[in-house]
């Protein structure tokens, strides 16, 4: 049985602006489908991923992406990561909240050397 992870409407959001920043033309059917609630399917933004690397000619189009997020395109997680004094309080809050923004998304900190080590995969099942 294959499983249906989402991820918030809010960044899929993000997505959507920066095509339309880059000039990408995005079906409106696919965008009609990124638009239905708070969720988002995985497999839906993944193709507005990939239109969005297959439409562009601009290797840092995907960092612009991350460059423009605001705060409330990671949903309540950037109000909570805004409200952090230190970088060590946000990578904890990102660390337990970041499935608030995409249910099958994981960060792990390692602190024990120098440098601090940030990593990101799947949940394991």
């Amino acid at each position: 049985m294959p499983e249906h992870h989402s991820v918030t409407a809010r960044f899929t959001q993000a997505i959507l602006e920066a095509a339309q920043r880059h000039g990408v033309q995005v079906p409106d059917e696919l965008r009609a489908a990124l638009t239905q609630g708070a969720r988002v399917p995985m497999a839906q933004q993944d193709s507005l991923w990939a239109l969005f690397a297959q439409s562009t000619t601009d290797p840092l189009a995907a960092l612009a992406v991350g460059t423009d997020l605001q705060a409330g395109h990671l949903d309540i997680v950037g109000m909570l990561l805004l409200s952090c004094d230190t970088l060590g309080e946000a990578l904890e809050v990102l660390t337990e909240y970041a499935p608030i923004i995409g249910d099958n998304a994981r960060f792990e900190v390692d602190a024990a050397g120098d440098p601090v080590v940030l990593r990101y995969g799947i949940a394991s099942k």
